[in-house]
């Protein structure tokens, strides 16, 4: 959540150095958002049991709460920015499904400020995450870019793709273009000439 809100904190400095305005953005309009809370909240459910059964039941919860934001991105393709924020989430949702949770090397964690959980996930792994070993499959896209403390995170290649596509949707909406040029004709994609939804 820390990096969430520092990448729409960097979004918005960034609009505001290209002179655009931060009003605009109330002129966003997105699709079927009760997805992504719904997926979320599918995400953040609490388990109420421990060992195997635990974690089979946490890491079917968060395979199944993939296609719910992938349709709100999907409904929301014709916004700048959902492109990349669609493609990341696949590429988790691919790496989750393969390796039944989410690998995360130890340096990495390490890097990140985390190198106290290295031991608990090396015994045993979380409900959600799991220490990277040479069983996993589709390793490059796995938990391996560290963001150091204050953020104190490690991220994957989708994580990036979603991150960069949530400044590129709010910068260009900042800037008024919330749709991109070929999505902006008349009658696009449910969309009016500016761009807006109808």
């Amino acid at each position: 959540m820390r990096l969430l809100l520092a990448v729409v904190l960097i979004a918005l400095v960034l609009g505001r150095l290209l002179g655009v305005r931060l009003r605009e953005l109330g002129r966003l309009r997105l699709r079927s958002w009760g997805l992504a809370v719904r997926g979320l909240l599918l995400q953040l459910a609490p388990i109420p049991w421990g060992g195997d059964t635990g974690r089979t039941v946490a890491v079917a919860l968060l395979i199944a709460s993939y296609p719910l934001p992938l349709l709100f991105a999907w409904r929301n393709l014709h916004l700048a920015g959902f492109v990349l924020i669609l493609a990341g989430l696949a590429l988790n949702m691919a790496l989750i499904t393969v390796n039944e949770g989410m690998p995360v090397p130890g340096a990495a964690l390490a890097a990140s400020g985390q190198g106290e959980l290295i031991a608990g996930l090396r015994a045993e792994p979380s409900q959600k995450h799991q220490l990277q070993g040479p069983g996993n499959k589709l390793g490059p896209l796995a938990d391996v870019f560290p963001v150091p403390t204050p953020i104190g995170q490690v991220i994957s290649l989708g994580d990036i793709a979603m991150y960069a596509g949530i400044v590129w949707l709010l910068v260009a909406t900042m800037r008024g273009i919330p749709a991109p040029r070929h999505a902006r004709g008349a009658g696009a994609l449910g969309t009016d000439p500016e761009g807006r939804p109808r």
